[in-house]
């Protein structure tokens, strides 16, 4: 009898738990709810839900160095929540799927600067087809000018720093510790900032919970799957298996959200985009 290996399965877990959470989010956003208020929903259902785990994983390491990891991390997720959240009120989930994939760019380019990793050759083809697969899908220009294009480059940077600090933050906490700290600067900021806060984060507690509880529950599944799949396989291949399941969230824009524009050069965008991924991935 055929068995996948474990790391596959997980990897594949990732994604189809990564997927769900991105199309119940487009879902509840595409017809005008609060993305800022949903924004601090999913922080406060995140945090809840890595707090009960790290019940049984604490692992806490206070210096001013990794104080100062703890507030950019946490800082850094409060931006990147908020322009995710904006990309998926403005931007179709068949174009927004590969759009966020940039942040695989700056992943890479980050990590070049902040933490010594080198490119090669066979890094700069990666980036540079990723590059081609997103201009496919969306024209260069509209990558500037379109509201969803712009809040998923603004997104795609935010993560791809917020993942770097989370990297060098490792060795000052357990990943639920982390995933707990990070969130935890977004619950207060999110209501200083916000115009008639009290009334926003009251509706969004009691409308459409039989869709958010499940996207923020999927959201930390996926977390959990990927980081098990990091224990027992290559990093290189889990994100690639991963990153590349991103097909499935275009193909559920299409069907289930019928966003039928420019079906054939969101597949083919997608497509090109999945092998830069690749290639990043396993360069």
């Amino acid at each position: 009898m055929f068995l996948l290996p474990l790391w596959l399965v997980l990897a594949l877990l990732t994604g189809l738990t990564s997927n769900a959470h991105n199309f119940l989010n487009r879902y509840v956003l595409k017809d005008g709810d609060d993305s800022t208020a949903y924004a601090w929903y999913f922080e406060l259902g995140n945090t809840v839900f890595f707090l009960a785990l790290a019940l049984f994983d604490w692992r806490f390491i206070l210096t001013p160095y990794s104080l100062l990891l703890y507030v950019l991390v946490g800082v850094t997720e409060f931006l990147a929540i908020y322009w995710y959240m904006k990309m998926h009120s403005y931007s179709e989930l068949s174009i927004s799927s590969i759009l966020s994939r940039t942040r695989m760019i700056w992943v890479a380019i980050f990590a070049f600067f902040l933490v010594n990793e080198q490119l090669r050759l066979i890094d700069y083809v990666g980036i540079l087809t990723i590059f081609l697969g997103v201009s496919l899908t969306s024209a260069p220009k509209k990558l500037f000018i379109d509201k969803g294009a712009q809040y998923a480059n603004l997104s795609a940077v935010m993560i791809a720093i917020n993942l770097i600090l989370i990297k060098l933050l490792l060795p000052f906490g357990s990943d639920a510790v982390i995933n707990v700290t990070r969130g935890i600067p977004a619950l207060i900021i999110f209501p200083l900032l916000m115009k008639n806060s009290a009334p926003r984060l009251k509706k969004v507690l009691l409308t459409k919970q039989k869709f958010r509880i499940p996207a923020v529950v999927f959201s930390g599944l996926s977390i959990i799957c990927f980081t098990a799949a990091l224990h027992v396989g290559d990093a290189s291949k889990i994100n690639a298996v991963y990153q590349g399941m991103m097909i499935l969230s275009v193909l559920a824009g299409i069907i289930f959200l019928k966003e039928r524009g420019s079906i054939g050069r969101k597949i083919f965008g997608a497509i090109i985009t999945i092998i830069g991924v690749v290639v990043l991935s396993l360069s």
